[in-house]
């Protein structure tokens, strides 16, 4: 009789995988002020976790593959971006505690807009307002800077004399297509008068102008005329004052 015997041998063998985490806080300053909603960027072999600080400045990645060579990046607003490369996590928890610093800015302001402050009229405008004598000049009465100069004078140049910035109107200049038209002589008025269809634009310059309209210590009148065209054409002006509603000469 032969016996026959079986043995069985069971050999369990469990390989858990090492698991490691990375901690710490993000600071600035040199009194250490926890960041928040800085932005906490982890990478190895071409992926990446990512997360934000909390109130306290902490953040945390876990369940991390150890042994592995890893990339910490942390990037806040207004603050030099954090960057530490070979991080070899040999422990269960490393920290990495990050302090930045306040990041260089060199900002530029463009300004673009009219030289100088002041009333800019165009030529739709010129039309379309009502003038009772169609002087380009008076448009610039619309900037809250200038005022009519009536009464500070006594010759025929009245209709015309305006004082900028409370001055005097000696001290208005006019400027034509780039060329001063200012009127040397009675220093008064614009030297040369142009028909109200024929401006593009009317310029009141009452603040920091350029130097090329030096001319003047209380503001300047700029007047630029429309370019011209092979057609001819033009406009004609009519101002009618009806007798029957107006009230009998006193003598």
């Amino acid at each position: 009789m032969t016996a026959r015997f079986w043995i069985a041998a069971f050999v369990a063998i469990g390989c858990d995988a090492q698991t490691a985490s990375v901690v710490g806080t993000v600071t600035a300053g040199p009194q250490a002020v926890p960041v928040s909603k800085a932005v906490a960027i982890l990478q190895t072999g071409g992926r990446e976790q990512q997360t934000t600080t909390a109130a306290d400045g902490s953040y945390r990645f876990s369940d991390l593959a150890g042994g592995k060579t890893y990339r910490l990046s942390v990037e806040a607003a207004g603050l030099q971006p954090f960057e530490q490369a070979g991080i070899v996590l040999e422990a269960e928890e490393t920290r990495i505690d990050v302090a930045l610093t306040v990041a260089n800015r060199n900002e530029s302001i463009t300004v673009a807009g009219q030289e100088g402050n002041g009333q800019v009229i165009d030529s739709e405008q010129l039309h379309e307002l009502p003038s009772i004598n169609r002087t380009v000049a008076k448009f610039a009465l619309l900037d809250p800077h200038v005022r009519q100069a009536i009464g500070l004078g006594a010759d025929y140049q009245d209709s015309n004399r305006l004082s900028i910035n409370a001055g005097s109107y000696r001290n208005t200049a006019y400027v034509l297509d780039g060329t001063t038209t200012y009127d040397w002589t009675y220093a008064v008025t614009p030297q040369e008068l142009v028909p109200l269809g024929s401006v593009e634009e009317l310029r009141v310059l009452t603040g920091d102008y350029p130097a090329q309209y030096g001319i003047s210590t209380t503001g300047v009148i700029v007047m630029t005329t429309r370019s011209g065209t092979n057609q001819y054409h033009g406009e004609a002006f009519g101002y009618l004052r009806p007798s029957g509603i107006q009230a009998a000469p006193p003598l």
